[in-house]
Formats: C-alpha cells, structure tokens, sequence
C-alpha cells in the first residue's frame, strides 16, 4: 500500500502541473486520462479517501467529456460515504440517477444509495434501493451484495427469517469471502430466533467448512451461548474458556467472562461466578452486557441473602432497562428482597408486575404462588385461595408447572385450615391426594388432612393418616409430631391405656424433642386421673427441671403439682406451690382465687387457724366468687376457733 505522503505529492504534481505540456510523459491525451483515473482510483481503494476525493475532482476537470466521468462521480459518492458526509453523498448519488448517460450505471447508483440510507441506520429506504438491484438488474456485479446488504437490512429491522433466508442463500451460492460471512450471519439469525440445537449444528459445520476462518471466536462464542440455552453448561463452560485463551482483547474477554459467570450460576457454583463477575470491567460493557451483569451480581447477592444490597441492584437495573424478560427478572428479584426484609406489602406489588408483565407460565405462576402466601400470611384466606385457583386453572402442561399447581392445591387447603373451615380443607385434600403423592407437599397435606380430621372429632380417620406419616417423613420434627397426634387420637377414642403406653414409648424415644413437654404433661395428667400422685408428680416436675423455658411451665402446672402434694400429705409443700401461683401470676385471678382458698383449707384442716384466717380474709377482699365464701369461713373461724390450736406447719 502507498504512504500518505506520497498520495500528498501525487496531488502536488497533477495540480502544480496541470497546465503544463508534458508531451515527453504522455504521448496521448487518452494515456494521460487513463493514467489520472488509475491513480485517483488507487487511493480510494487504498482508503485514502480525501486524496482520492481531490484527485476524482481534479480528473473531472480535466476531463469533462470522459467516458469514466460517471464512474468517477461514482467515486467521489463513495468517498463521501466513507468520510461520513451522507448529505452529499446522497445529492451526488440522486443526480447520477436521472441522468441518460448513467443509464448503465444505474445498478451501482442504487447499490451506493442503499449503502449511504443504510450507514445512516435508515434501512426501510436502503432495503428500498437494494430491491431495486435485486429485482432488475440480477446479472449485475452488484447483485449478491446487494442480496447481501438486503439480509442484514431485514436483521435490522427484526425480520429474522427473511434475513436468515437470504444469508442461507448466499452462504451457498456466492464465492468463498460472501459465503463465509453469509454462513456467520445466518448463525446469528438462528441465535435471535432462539434455534439453538440448529445454531449448534451450524456452527459445527461452518468450523469443518471453514477450518481456517476468521471469525474462529465468534463461532466459539455462538457455540457457547447454544450450549448454555440446551442446558450443556459444563459444555459451554469449554467453549467459553476457549474464547479466552484466544482472545486479547479486553472488551471481548468481559463477554466471555459475563457467559462464564452465568455458567457458573446455573452450576451453583457461587464462589466461581463471583470470581469471574470481579474480573470484568464494567466500564467496558456495552448497554445490555450491564444489564447481564447487573441481573448476574444481584442474583449473586441474593443467594448470599444479601437481600439489602440485592434490592437496590434489582432497583437499579428496573430504571436502566426497557427489555421485558429483564423487567420481569428484575420484579421478581426484587419482591423475593423485599420479602426476605420483611417487606410483603412492597413484595406484593412486585410480584403482581411480575403477573402482569410476564409471558412465561412457569414464572407468573411462582409469582402467583407467592401472591397466594403473602395473601394467606396476612390472613386474607379469600384472597390467597382466588389466587391459588387462578394457578388451578392454568392449562399449561410441565414438571414446574404441575409441581407449582401442587402448591396451589395445598395452599387453598391450609387456607381453608386457618380459616377454621376444615371440612372444605378435608375435602380439597382428599379430592387431591394423589396427585400430591410424591411431592413436596405429600407430608404437609397428610398432616393437614389429618388435622383437619381431628378438629372435627373423626379421631378414627384423623388416627389412619396420622399413622401414615412417621415412615414416610424425612424431617425427625414432623415424624414427631405425627405420633404424638396418633397417641393424642387414641386418648381421644377412650383408648387411654393405649395411649399411655405410645406416651411413654414416645418419652423414652424422643428424649430432647420439643413435644417432650406435652407428653410429660399428658403423662402427668394421666396418672393424676389415676391417683398415682407420686408417678404425676414426677413427670409434672421433669418440666420444671429440665424444660425451664417451655410455655407449659405456668399456673395450671403449679396448681396440679399443689394437689399432688396435698394429696400425697405434704402440706407445706402443697402450700408453697398454692402460694407461689398468687406471687407469680396474679393477674390469673380466678386461679388465684382458688390457689388461696386451697391453701387456707390445708391450714384449716391442719388447725394453723391463724395463718388459715390470714388467707381468707385476703381472698374475701377480692372480686371473685370465692370471696363471699372466703368472708363466712372467716366468721365461722372467729366464732368456733378453740383456745388450744395445733402448731403451725413447718
């Protein structure tokens, strides 16, 4: 190629000399016209577009009446469009084309025409002037560029299949270089229309048929990205990594590293993908490769329940973007921050955008779900349960999709549960218990079928699901629960001796459960209905030692463990725990009340007549019902008390 400087000097010698006779340089003047364009021509095509502009100009002075003289306007269009002047590469472009003797120029005019509408990105009046080539003049050296320049006109404008149609064309029916570009250009057809096990195929042969090519990386690109949307992840992964090692570039490695870091997430491989999220520049992405990294760092953070900051990136990224799938990933992103801080009413709103704006199923019905729990959560049971029907009545057909109308299905029941309607719950259940076999929700909708059972006094049916549970529960916790309700519903039936013994099998074999409590409080109960003092009150006071924290411990408890005392005649004992119910829970009145009365009566029946008349006179001041009889044992004592009284109890 020519240097600069010396284009400069070419100019300087036909301008300085112009009007110079050089017969002993050119013997004709056909010679010196033929020599003027060959040089104004060779530095356009070395790209030296402002010389080869001067000299064009020049040669048309000079030769006004020349046969190249429309060709060489030609010329000076192009180089117009080249320096970016379309105005005037346009003006020139539409005089050629209503002149007569550019008639047989008229292929190229209308070519250069679509080439300066399209630089300037108006591709409905270049696709316009292509056509043109293409539909008169097809024998035209022009004609598979402008087939070409037609393709990407199309791609443009989103007409996918018709660019992908003429790329596929050319990819076949052109020389190499065309064809080669061609066959690349349909590969990134087939990438936006989403066909990636034919992208995969074609990008597989472009490599056997171009082994050599240029374009080495964005096949290997493409090749990644298909792979990645087949769900071969660790499959792209290779590609990818083979983008980097051939790649220097800094803008096209942060691409490669944006793809890895997807990769790495549906791998759920978080440490990987943050590693290369840090080695991206962002300052070096373009509009939707931010997008990409903003989506991948606030999903990161999410998993990391870094909910705070994933919600101002979800926020973020809801300003930036205009994409739908995006907008949509971002609501749902941000209602699942939003809820995990404890924010529903903010998340409900997201969620419902999310209902609104998407157009896959799969994801308005999570959405939907997680309406219903909101909805259910709030105790709006009739809401929750219109949504959740709303999820029922979707006809779409997947594993998700019928895994999330399982949800629904359990979630309108355990509304109807909270709702207290546990005949409609025992019925959604039973309609529905199949299909919830297996599933995530089997266990919960057995429990709750059960439980449902149970508060409508069906102890029988209530004790066939219960039973049911504990060898197919995974959670120690559930397997629990559900025995200690098939002891529960055994007591229920009158079965009670059955049902002491499941008690004691259970107290033994669930040693540090939460229900331990209860079963020694039913134990105790048990064997207080029995007499047996001694056995009731040692599970009574287990309770006590060894659950010190459990709601259970409170003035029921005391006053139990009291009358065992009492009964077993350990009055003083007895005493203490009446008189420990008044100091510790005086705002139980009516418990108080009787807590009182029992332990003047001790003093009473023991003769400590004094401490007795103490305690009735302090119940007689209170506004119970005891009160009244409180005052005449008072009385009484006052009036028959006799001089020698027994000692007080120690």
């Amino acid at each position: 190629m020519l240097k600069k400087g010396f284009w400069f000097l070419i100019i300087i010698l036909l301008l300085g000399f112009a009007d110079v006779s050089l017969p002993c340089l050119y013997a004709q003047q056909g010679a010196r016209e033929e020599e003027a364009f060959y040089v104004a021509r060779k530095a356009y095509e070395d790209g030296f577009f402002e010389v080869a502009l001067s000299l064009f100009e020049h040669f048309l002075e000079k030769f006004a009446e020349s046969q190249k003289a429309i060709e060489a306007k030609l010329y000076i269009a192009r180089c117009f469009l080249h320096q970016g002047r379309y105005s005037l590469a346009q003006a020139q472009l539409n005089t050629l084309k209503d002149l007569p003797e550019a008639e047989n120029f008229k292929d190229a005019v209308f070519y250069w025409l679509g080439e300066v509408n399209f630089s300037q990105k108006q591709y409905n009046e270049a696709s316009v002037y292509y056509q043109e080539v293409i539909n008169n003049f097809p024998d035209s050296s022009f004609f598979i560029y402008a087939l070409y320049s037609q393709g990407l006109c199309f791609y443009q404008k989103g007409q996918i299949l018709k660019a992908l149609h003429l790329f596929k064309k050319l990819s076949t029916n052109s020389f190499e270089d065309l064809a080669q570009d061609a066959a690349l250009r349909a590969l990134e057809c087939l990438y936006n229309l989403k066909e990636y096990s034919e992208l995969f195929r074609q990008a597989q042969r472009f490599q056997t048929s171009y082994p050599n090519t240029i374009y080495k990386n964005e096949v290997n690109f493409l090749l990644a990205e298909a792979l990645f949307y087949l769900n071969k992840y660790v499959e792209a992964k290779g590609y990818y990594e083979l983008c980097l090692s051939l790649s220097s570039d800094q803008k096209l490695k942060n691409l490669y590293f944006l793809g890895l870091v997807w990769v790495y997430l549906k791998l759920e491989d978080y440490s990987q993908a943050k590693m290369n999220l840090a080695r991206i520049s962002f300052e070096f992405l373009d509009k939707d490769q931010k997008q990409s990294f903003l989506l991948a760092k606030a999903r990161i953070l999410s998993l990391e329940k870094n909910f705070k900051e994933a919600k101002h990136l979800w926020q973020e990224l809801l300003r930036e973007t205009s994409e739908p799938e995006i907008k949509v990933d971002a609501f749902l992103g941000l209602a699942e921050a939003l809820y995990n801080l404890d924010q529903p009413g903010q998340a409900l709103l997201n969620y419902k955008e999310v209902v609104s704006l998407s157009n896959n199923e799969e994801t308005r019905v999570v959405a939907l779900c997680r309406i219903g729990h909101i909805y259910q959560a709030q105790g709006s049971y009739l809401s929750a349960i219109q949504t959740y029907r709303e999820i029922l009545d979707n006809p779409g057909a997947s594993a998700a999709l019928d895994e999330l109308r399982q949800e629904a299905t359990y979630g309108i029941a355990e509304a109807r549960f909270s709702k207290g309607e546990f005949v409609a719950c025992a019925e959604i259940l039973e309609n529905n218990i199949a299909d919830l076999r297996n599933s995530a929700y089997e266990i919960g909708a057995l429990y709750l079928l059960a439980s449902s059972f149970y508060n409508q006094s069906q102890f029988e049916k209530a004790l066939k699901v219960f039973k049911e549970i504990p060898s197919l529960a995974q959670d120690s916790r559930m397997q629990h629960r559900a025995e200690y309700m098939v002891a529960d519903c055994l007591d229920k039936l009158g079965k009670e001796e059955l049902a002491a013994k499941r008690f004691n099998f259970l107290r033994t074999k669930h040693t540090s459960s939460i229900l331990t409590p209860k079963i020694l409080l039913w134990l105790g109960d048990y064997y207080l209905r029995h007499n047996d003092f001694t056995k009731s009150l040692h599970y009574y006071q287990t309770i006590i030692r060894d659950y010190p924290e459990s709601e259970l411990i409170n003035a029921d408890l005391h006053f139990k463990i009291a009358c065992c005392y009492e009964e077993k005649g350990s009055f003083r004992e007895a005493i203490e725990e009446y008189l420990r119910i008044a100091s510790r829970y005086p705002k139980k009145t009516d418990l108080v009340a009787r807590a009182i009365l029992s332990a003047a009566e001790v003093y009473e029946n023991e003769e400590d007549y004094s401490k007795a008349k103490q305690l009735y006179s302090r119940l007689s001041l209170m506004d119970v019902g005891e009160a009244k009889y409180a005052q005449e044992r008072l009385e009484w004592l006052e009036r028959n008390q006799k001089p020698e009284t027994r000692a007080q109890i120690k």
